[in-house]
């Protein structure tokens, strides 16, 4: 009776270590944009990790590139969270934020003209630093 036991617990303890494994959240990936060739949010040569995705944090540097800080967004973009370390502003299309943050860094501003939605109804905004401003001039749901 004891082997039993013994060969029960071994397989309910992988079965444990099993769920813990599948479990786990990947962490979302980051891609910076660069402003390589463009203004335009879905062209993978304006990212050093390619377009982002639900996947991907997409973050916007301190410092402009210089194809200008006006970002078109197209129809569908998506992202895991944005972060602006600088004033930039999206316009058209409509962008998803799937489970991340907006983020503006302390004495930046931001401005969304695009539709901007959050997943299950959710969506948070954040000044880091406490001095941050995300102007909103498009639908958000």
């Amino acid at each position: 009776m004891p082997t039993n036991f013994r060969r029960n617990q071994s397989g309910m303890l992988a079965l444990g270590i099993a769920f813990a494994v599948l479990g786990m959240s990947a962490q979302a990936a980051t891609t910076n944009w660069t402003g390589g060739t463009s203004a335009v949010w879905n062209l993978a040569a304006n990212w050093d990790n390619g377009i982002p995705t639900a996947a991907n944090d997409a973050v916007f540097p301190a410092g402009i590139p210089g194809t200008g800080a006006t970002i078109t967004i197209p129809a569908g973009a998506l992202a895991n969270s944005i972060t602006f370390n600088d004033a930039y502003t999206f316009t058209g299309g409509d962008l998803r934020i799937t489970t991340g943050n907006v983020t503006v860094a302390s004495g930046s501003t931001a401005t969304i003209s695009s539709v901007l939605s959050g997943t299950g109804n959710t969506l948070n905004l954040l000044a880091t630093g406490g001095g941050g401003t995300l102007v909103l001039g498009g639908s958000n749901t």
